[in-house]
């Protein structure tokens, strides 16, 4: 017990320490979104490349992990979607919006740090294959079926093609905005 709280105490007091300095005034909005930006935009990545920088081929390309990784968050998203569709009757879009809260961890800005403080560097590699699965299969899983929820009637095919249309103009949008 005391390990766990040796693990997760410095990081709910960093989280504390963030609300108190927001409540109380002493950052406004606007800075605390500039952090979360910093933190978003460069230091995540820049932590993923060195930590891929520093591996070899073979201890970042873990098959077993990604296929664990990958099936745990289907079964997370087929779980709370079906409990959102069926016991809360909401409907396909907003059910697959709350089953992609359940599915996608907070692997950034919670798991990262607990993992770090138990297994060390590791962590930084396990962090770039969860981001691989995230971004690759659950969160289009998600917005594919929430597409299909405001498409009535739209075969799956055309669906799928018109999210995957969309995410690459977003991409390729957001993409040209930082290099003009």
């Amino acid at each position: 017990m005391l390990a766990i709280l040796a693990i997760t105490t410095p990081i709910f007091l960093l989280i504390g320490i963030g609300y108190v300095a927001r409540w109380s005034g002493v950052m406004q909005r606007e800075q605390v979104q500039g952090v979360g930006i910093f933190v978003l935009y460069c230091a995540l990545p820049a932590l993923v490349i060195r930590a891929l920088n520093q591996q070899s081929l073979e201890a970042i390309f873990q098959p077993h992990y990604l296929v664990a990784y990958g099936l745990g968050s289907l079964v997370v998203l087929g779980a709370g979607l079906v409990l959102c569709l069926k016991l809360q009757r909401q409907p396909l879009n907003a059910s697959a919006m709350q089953a992609l809260g359940m599915a996608a961890a907070n692997s950034g800005f919670v798991g990262y740090p607990v993992a770090a403080m138990v297994i060390g560097s590791p962590a930084a590699v396990l962090l770039a294959l969860n981001m691989l699965i995230e971004n690759l299969l659950v969160i289009p899983t998600a917005l594919i079926l929430a597409e299909m929820g405001n498409q009535h009637g739209s075969s799956v095919w055309k669906t799928v093609r018109q999210t995957a249309l969309n995410l690459a103009k977003t991409r390729y949008s957001s993409g040209s905005r930082w290099v003009y």
